[in-house]
């Protein structure tokens, strides 16, 4: 079962940002698509959580440093990520911004005491040296925005994961959410209302409102009774020709 998680996370991850640049192609903001996902997300947490035997909210000793965690490091790690793949390719910065194991190495051994294997050592070079490769060989990889974007989220998540061995090891990952994703959900919305980048009219993207059919044009309105019946061109009816 816990396979079959894992690969689903892992394909929720490889669409999250394709899904993400068809919504910045409708004109939506960074600040839109993440306050509607994290609300979304909290709303279908807690609904597990109420239908999930033996999962319940953390211990009142654990909601404030999750609070705290749903405040700062997730919106900063999230918004930094999202805020790249308005610059960056996507297949580009999701491979770039994996390099996250790197960072949870070296903050583990500092914070948690853990020691790396020779063979961790490995992992984590062919991880730097694909990440190299990838970030060279990017167009926009001069942009300097987007690369510190996707650094900061990178070291955000990196923490958030270091963070969340140490302080909640022992809760139910439901719970951990119901608690981090409403904080989550409160910081995006009230930013995207200060930065006024919040608009929820969301239409189609731009290439496929390009690719539609012309709207028909609509027929002039009548202007006399006669002209209703012996114009060349159709014409709306007026009132007084439309009940004859």
């Amino acid at each position: 079962m816990a396979s079959i998680c894992i690969l689903i996370s892992a394909f929720l991850y490889g669409i999250s940002p394709i899904l993400a640049k068809i919504a910045y192609a409708s004109g939506v903001t960074p600040l839109t698509l993440l306050s509607v996902r994290a609300t979304a997300g909290a709303a279908l947490t807690w609904c597990g959580l109420l239908v999930t035997r033996g999962a319940g909210p953390p211990a009142a000793g654990l909601l404030l440093p999750l609070a705290v965690l749903g405040v700062t490091v997730v919106p900063l790690q999230v918004f930094g990520y999202f805020y790249a793949l308005t610059i960056l390719p996507a297949s580009s910065a999701s491979v770039i911004v994996n390099t996250t194991p790197v960072h949870v190495a070296w903050m583990s051994r500092l914070l948690l005491g853990e020691a790396l294997r020779p063979f961790d050592v490995g992992i984590l070079a062919v991880i730097v040296s694909g990440a190299t490769l990838v970030a060279g060989q990017t167009p926009q990889a001069g942009h300097v925005a987007g690369m510190a974007a996707l650094g900061v989220s990178t070291l955000g998540s990196a923490f958030y994961l270091v963070a969340q061995r140490r302080v909640v090891r022992d809760a139910h990952p439901l719970g951990v959410l119901a608690i981090i994703l409403p904080c989550s959900a409160a910081v995006y919305w009230t930013a995207g209302l200060l930065a006024g980048q919040l608009d929820l009219a969301i239409g189609p993207p731009a290439s496929w409102r390009s690719a539609a059919p012309p709207s028909p044009r609509r027929s002039p309105p009548c202007s006399c009774s006669r002209r209703c019946a012996t114009s060349p061109q159709p014409v709306r009816p007026c009132w007084a020709c439309w009940n004859r």
